[in-house]
């Protein structure tokens, strides 16, 4: 069965904000560790990463 272009258009958004979503706690996992640790350095890189990652997969499923 062919789905229409609106159905399509919607798997490809939920399919680029479910990945957007996984990497996010993917990143957010560690930060206890980091606290704990005082890994000040990695907590920098990793805020900066989840700041930064919203914009990159916008850009991923534009491109899809």
């Amino acid at each position: 069965m062919k789905h229409s272009p609106a159905y399509r258009l919607a798997a490809t958004v939920l399919h680029g904000f479910d990945e957007y979503r996984a990497r996010f706690k993917q990143i957010t996992s560690d930060a206890s560790r980091r606290f704990r640790d005082a890994a000040w350095r990695e907590a920098q890189q990793a805020s900066a990463a989840r700041i930064n990652l919203y914009g990159e997969k916008v850009e991923e499923t534009l491109d899809r």
